[in-house]
């Protein structure tokens, strides 16, 4: 199949949108389909070598202007495109006019495919936007819902979310996302936490991500100011990244003095996340409000189970049958920061028996929840839409 992906985001920064494309398109040329992505590309953020299926729009500095000028090239430059690479699907993330692409793509007889990552609007609302912002964005999204030829969503709850704003069930499909399990595996952790000028004894549990109101840090600091004050000692919290939270958090732990709980790290290229979790005992998403939870696919927690790591996450993320089926701890309650660190408590006996279990949920992780996998169920998919010739 000759899959043409239209990405709005940039791949010049590391993080889920680029970690999330590579994976995609390595498990689809694994499977032997022809892919070509388009992508923006800004002056001020120096665009690396991503290989000869890559293609960029040139559009100046990055800016609200640029990114909607992008917005605009791509219902524009979709028929050249699609001639060019003589697509046989068009699979779009973070379009806003997929339903106008999706009109387009149907005078050449290919189907276009949206995925979904998210609830944009109840994530402006997390965020403290406004409100106007929040309810346009809705009823654009029930307009392409009712447009493209096909939905991709992370989670079951995102599936129903979008169904009911327009989507039609048998050409909605919810699909989470997959683990990079081709270019990440268990490393030595010795050698890892030398890397990391992480202890051999220490007991490190990791955090990589943004640090954003929605990713739960602060209900995290609150379960850790709680085991201090159970005197629960002998483990460190790592925390890799930055964002809008970062001065807060650093000043949470300073009046909590949680210095020797809690640690914080600049954010990583994504070639030196998989030393920093093998240097790690287990991960942690600490997401919690509802309003969100059940709507999102962390590839964080992907990467994490990709070297073998236990990750503690909510009950109510989808997540949680993963970890059955792997036979690893990790479920809290995301009620309140004391469950959490009730939960952190019951984990913390059982890492050293865990570390040498990695290899066998490596091949697990690889055998079911690949981006091969996902990349496999979305051709089946796209397969199943009726639009456009089959392969």
């Amino acid at each position: 199949m000759r899959i043409l992906v239209i990405w709005g985001e940039s791949l010049a920064k590391p993080g889920g949108g680029t970690v999330h494309c590579l994976g995609l398109v390595r498990g689809w040329k694994s499977l032997g389909h022809d892919v070509a992505v388009v992508a923006p590309s800004y002056s001020d953020m120096p665009q690396p070598s991503l290989g000869g299926e890559f293609g960029f729009l040139s559009l100046g500095r990055r800016s609200m202007l640029s990114f909607l000028l992008f917005q605009a090239l791509a219902v524009l430059l979709l028929p050249v495109w699609m001639v060019r690479n003589r697509s046989q699907v068009v699979y779009v993330r973070t379009c806003f006019l997929s339903g106008l692409m999706a009109v387009v793509s149907r005078l050449f007889g290919t189907a276009l495919i949206v995925e979904i990552d998210g609830a944009t609007d109840k994530e402006i609302l997390l965020r403290g936007e406004s409100r106007w912002v929040a309810r346009l964005t809705r009823m654009i999204d029930s307009i392409n819902n009712s447009l493209v030829h096909g939905l991709v969503c992370v989670t079951e709850p995102l599936r129903d979310l979008n169904i009911a704003r327009g989507a039609r069930p048998s050409r909605c499909i919810a699909i989470p996302n997959g683990s990079p399990t081709d270019i990440m595996q268990p490393l030595d952790t010795a050698a890892c936490r030398t890397e990391m000028q992480f202890g051999v004894d220490d007991v490190i549990i990791g955090f990589v991500g943004t640090f954003a109101p929605w990713q739960g840090l602060d209900f995290l600091l609150d379960a850790v100011a709680l085991l201090k004050s159970r005197k629960v000692a002998g483990f460190r919290f790592v925390l890799v990244g930055g964002g809008q939270m970062e001065e807060s958090i650093r000043q949470r732990v300073q009046q909590d003095d949680l210095q020797p709980l809690v640690s914080l790290l600049p954010p990583m290229d994504n070639s030196r996340i998989a030393a920093f979790l093998s240097a790690c005992d287990a991960s942690i998403l600490p997401r919690h409000d509802k309003n969100i939870l059940p709507y999102g696919s962390p590839l964080k927690f992907f990467e994490a189970i990709a070297v073998g790591l236990p990750v503690l996450v909510p009950r109510g993320s989808g997540l949680e049958p993963i970890l059955a089926d792997l036979g690893l701890p990790g479920v809290f309650d995301a009620s309140s920061p004391s469950h959490l660190a009730n939960a952190i408590e019951h984990l913390l006996p059982q890492l050293p028996s865990l570390r040498h279990g990695r290899e066998r949920i490596h091949a697990r992780v690889a055998d079911r929840y690949s981006w091969k996998n996902v990349a496999r169920r979305i051709v089946t998919f796209a397969e199943g839409l009726g639009e456009g010739p089959s392969r």
